[in-house]
């Protein structure tokens, strides 16, 4: 079969291999026809839509590939993730004196060098990292969507897995042409219930005992909430407590005196 590809115009070898390899049922076996289909097709494979889990094998496959071949690339997929924080924990951490913030600065710099390398990249989808309470990983974050449109400002399409919210963080994105948010915003009626529920907690002290698992229910909805709730609750039972024991001394006064009346009264009778 190599015989017969060879003797075809390289023009239209082109037009095969683009045909095969970027179709939707692409057969990669057409590599292993021979070795000169192979090195003419190979840069073929760069135009098809590329995934990668993290930016450090994305920027693995840039330092084994060449710069005419990179710039084949028009559809790129990529989820962040954290920064590798190995060599701060590593025993040699004080020798050679790396910061967080350093690895968290190189990171950045990084991907600046992978998106000027993948100039005629077209579209573009980015998952942001998993959750964490990391500044400095949310910072990185919002950096790495803000060199987009530097590098890419004629990006055709922009995919980010994320609430439209980000971009109140990231307003330079406004600048591309076409920017796709993928996850809904939350409701609002959750905001209201975590005000709602706050507002119970502050006013505890003005409830009685019988209102006190109503306010249970809501305050377990906001931050701090079961705190209050115990504090309020404890107030609550002090003021009952000290209520009855006022009525008590009261009660006990009363029934000395009128002891007293009866013991006055049986004595004079005699």
């Amino acid at each position: 079969m190599c015989p017969l590809l060879l003797a075809l115009p390289a023009e239209l070898r082109v037009k095969i291999d683009e045909y095969v390899l970027l179709s939707e049922a692409s057969d990669l076996r057409l590599l292993r026809v021979c070795h000169q289909i192979n090195m003419e097709a190979r840069p073929t494979l760069y135009q098809r839509p590329l995934s990668f889990t993290s930016q450090t094998d994305l920027f693995a496959w840039i330092g084994r590939s060449r710069s005419t071949n990179l710039k084949r690339v028009r559809d790129l997929t990529l989820r962040l993730t954290d920064v590798d924080l190995s060599p701060v924990l590593s025993p040699d951490h004080r020798q050679t004196r790396m910061s967080v913030w350093a690895l968290y600065q190189s990171e950045l710099e990084r991907m600046d060098h992978a998106l000027a390398s993948l100039p005629n990249l077209a579209a573009l989808t980015i998952t942001p990292p998993g959750p964490s309470h990391s500044q400095l990983l949310r910072g990185m974050y919002f950096s790495i969507l803000a060199l987009i449109p530097q590098r890419h400002p004629k990006l055709h399409s922009l995919v980010i897995e994320d609430t439209i919210e980000l971009l109140e963080k990231v307003p330079t994105l406004h600048q591309l042409a076409s920017i796709q948010c993928t996850v809904p915003v939350r409701p609002l009626q959750h905001n209201r219930a975590q005000a709602e529920a706050a507002s119970y907690a502050v006013n505890a002290t003005e409830r009685n005992v019988h209102g006190m698992q109503d306010l249970a229910e809501k305050s377990s909805m906001v931050p701090g909430g079961i705190q209050r709730l115990r504090l309020a609750w404890n107030a609550e039972r002090r003021r009952v407590v000290e209520s009855a024991t006022k009525d008590n001394i009261k009660g006990n006064t009363r029934v000395r005196k009128r002891v007293g009346r009866l013991r006055r009264t049986r004595s004079g009778g005699h």
